[in-house]
Order: structure tokens, then sequence, then C-alpha cells
């Protein structure tokens, strides 16, 4: 079972992610008691020591004091983040080149093992990984409080082992939001979700969007920057009070902190995990949080419609988005609710105008892909086709239980509905005009149970 170095003189959950473009972003957790030290990452182009290259990293931390509601936080277990080191290697990705790196604190005894290979996407054939929705209640049974993983049927170490097994053929990851699942058990998840994909994360860029559970801002539905969809029930409580701070404070992706200067959820814009986008290879991927503003007129959707506009259909004929919750869904439950309808009518008009080759999703613990979208309609799936259209995907998939509320009958533009596999999607670009998709499962020999192409 996982032990803090949080305490002791070590570091711990390494995982990588893409930066401004051609960087690579480097992350790591060290103890208070090295605050005074220089944390530094060094790194290279081959695993011997010394490795050439040095950083400084940055440094942010947290107290309890700091979430929204630290009585309920501390009242389920509260351990303390230790300090959460970022440093940003220049150039590490350009040339071809595999990175080796390591983190430690300069002066001292104290540093990991040199880490990598960190792969550099070919622009021909990139592989990128997509899921959402994992949690770590199987790995840390002791945490749950219904008593164990076993009445919530989690297989997050399966998805894990599966993703290590698959990571040297990857080039990233895109979890579309919702963690550690640390809402409602104590903190002290976060070290245990990190324990789970630290094999994967360190060597290959782990890339998050906002889920429900992760990025929420305050314990009412008055979150300053939520959605403002009439009779919406997005509760601002959903990540058990840690109002996005630990999420903000253990990741930096590539968003531009100067469009959310002021958000509590980013404390205070120093950092943007909330919405990017970054390409590789063939393949531009827009994240956004489907749990903040996306009306008109936002920020957010603003800043989405100025990305897309941008993208060079040369470079990067397919372009994805990734979002926590579904902008079409077959379930019971989603398919009424006010942000499903609001999501949609907010959000195709871009897909449309932008041809945006796939959306995925999580939210819905399950599996369910559509026929090319547009209006709620299926368009051809040719590169002829005068419509243009989108195929959308629910993969949460990551490893907590599955949810079995279909609607009935199914609507005719589902393509794939399961509810009995946990895995990742895994999408590689064959050319200039295809990229194939595969949903793996997880928990029976990384066999693909849904398999299907996308065209540019």
């Amino acid at each position: 079972m996982s032990i803090p170095c949080t305490s002791g003189a070590a570091v711990c959950q390494l995982h990588v992610a893409l930066g401004l473009p051609g960087n690579l972003r480097v992350s790591f957790v060290g103890s208070a008691a090295f605050s005074n030290q220089t944390a530094v990452v060094e790194w290279g182009f081959a695993a011997q020591l010394p490795l050439p290259k040095s950083v400084l990293s940055s440094t942010v931390t947290y107290k309890l004091q700091d979430l929204c509601a630290p009585i309920e936080v501390r009242a389920r277990g509260w351990e303390d983040p230790g300090l959460q080191h970022h440093a940003e290697l220049p150039g590490a990705l350009l040339g071809g080149a595999d990175v080796y790196y390591r983190v430690g604190y300069a002066g001292t005894a104290v540093w990991s093992n040199v880490t990598g290979p960190v792969a550099v996407a070919g622009a021909a054939a990139p592989r990128l990984a997509i899921f959402g929705d994992m949690g770590t209640y199987e790995y840390a049974p002791s945490d749950v409080e219904s008593g164990g993983a076993e009445p919530l049927g989690a297989v997050d170490i399966s998805v894990a082992g599966s993703l290590a097994r698959a990571a040297g053929g990857l080039h990233a990851i895109l979890h579309v939001g919702d963690l550690a699942y640390a809402h409602d058990g104590p903190s002290s998840r976060w070290r245990y979700w990190f324990d789970e994909i630290e094999p994967v994360a360190a060597t290959t860029p782990w890339m998050v969007g906002c889920g429900n559970h992760d990025c929420l801002w305050g314990l009412s539905r008055q979150n300053p920057h939520g959605t403002t969809w009439e009779r919406a029930i997005i509760s601002a409580g959903g990540d058990g009070g840690q109002c996005g701070v630990s999420t903000d404070a253990r990741f930096w992706m590539p968003g531009d902190s100067g469009l959310i200067a002021g958000w509590e959820e980013a404390r205070g814009g120093t950092r943007n995990n909330l919405f990017y986008s970054f390409e590789l290879g063939a393949v531009h991927i827009s994240v956004i949080s489907s749990e903040h503003d996306l009306s008109d007129g936002s920020v957010q959707r603003r800043w989405l419609e100025s990305d897309l506009r941008a993208v060079d259909r040369a470079r990067t004929p397919f372009v994805l988005l990734g979002l926590h919750r579904p902008i079409y869904t077959s379930t019971q439950g989603g398919s009424a609710l006010p942000e499903t309808a609001g999501l949609r009518a907010s959000l195709e008009p871009l897909l449309v105008r932008y041809r945006v080759t796939l959306v995925v999703a999580g939210h819905y613990h399950q599996y369910e892909r559509s026929c090319r979208l547009a209006g709620g309609a299926c368009v051809p799936s040719s590169p002829s086709a005068a419509a243009n259209g989108t195929v959308h995907v629910t993969a949460g998939i990551g490893g907590l239980q599955h949810h079995e509320d279909w609607l009935s009958p199914t609507p005719s533009w589902v393509e794939a509905q399961n509810t009995s596999a946990y895995g990742y999607l895994v999408l590689e670009v064959a050319n200039a005009t295809h990229a194939r998709v595969q949903a793996i499962d997880a928990t029976h020999g990384d066999e693909a149970f849904d398999d299907f192409w996308l065209l540019a």
C-alpha cells in the first residue's frame, strides 16, 4: 500500500504533460521539509548521468484552510499534499529524440531515478488513449466508506495495468475528468491514485480535463463561473469542498491563465487547467470544462471558437474535443437533463461549423458511440459528404462501476453500447484522411470491444 513521501527524504508522484508547443512539463511532489531547497528537473536525450540540461521548478502547495469546506474535508481524513513542483523543459519534444529526466533538490541526495524514455509523437501516426472516470477505489479499499471496492465494482487496478502495458506505444493520454475521486473520502486518495498511474504518467503525457468531482468551487449551486442553463442541477459541491484547489495545484496544463485571472477555481488564475488545446502529430485536441459556463458570450466558449477557427487542417486534419459530460447520451438520467440540452445547443453549432471529427466525454460510467451526428441525425460517413458531422463517444469506463439505464427504444443515432467493459479508447492516425479508434477492454486481455474509423 502507498507510503507518503511528503514527510520524508524522497520525491514521488512523477507525471508529465505537454506544455507549450515542443515543450515537456514535468511534475512531482516532495516534502515540506525541503521548502528551502531548490527543486530541479535534470534532463537529456540519453539515460546516463550526468544529464546535461537543468530546469528550475516552480512550487505550489495548499493547506486545509485553503479549501472552501475545510471542516468536511478534515472529517473525511486530511493529508498534507506536500510541495507540488512543476517544470517546463523547453524544446524537449523537438528533434525526434526520446527524453530522459530525473527530479530532486539541488545540493542534496534526494533524487528520483532517471526516468524515461518520453517518446515524441511522430507527425504521421500518433497514438492517443482517451477515457474518463477512473478513481482509486480498488487500489485503496480501506479508504472507501462503503466498506470496500467490491460493492462499487471498481477495477481501476486493471485499467492502470492495461495502460502500463500499452504505454510504450502511446504518445499521450487524455483523461476527460473525474480523476482520483477524492471528493467522498480521505484526501490521501490523491496519493493512492498517483501511485496507480505513475508507471504510465511518468513517461506518457497525462492530459486532464475537469470533471464534476475535480474542479467545482463552493458548496452551493452558485458557482461564480458555473453553468447558466435554466434548472441545471450541477452542484458546485461536487468535488467535496476541495474547490478545485487540489486539482489545480497538482496539474499544469497548457491553458492561458490570463483568460481566468481572478477565478477561484484556478487559484486566482495562476494556472488554467480548465480549457486548453494541444496537438499530437496530425490531431488537434481541444479540452473544455462542462462544469463551467459555456453559454454564448462566455469566456470559455469564446476561447473554444477561437481555438477551433485557428486549426490548420493541412497540419492537423483530425480535430478532437474532450469534455466531461457528453453532448449526446441515451441514458435515461442524462438525456433529459438541462445540462445535456445546454451543452448541445451551445456547442453543436461549433462542431458542425469547424468540422470537429470526434467528441469524447465521460461522466456516465458506460460506453456509447454515435454515428456521425449533426442536429440529432446521422449524416453520411464519407469524405465527399456535403454535411458535416461528428462522432460522439461516452467513455466513462476508466474503473468505477457501470450504470445500466439506457433509453428504450434505442435512439437511431446509437451505433454501439456497452456496460460490461472497462478500459479506454486508443486513437491511431493511419493517414491524412483516416484514423482508427479501438475501445480496449482492460479486464479481458486488452482486446478491442469496439472498432471504428474516423474520416477527416
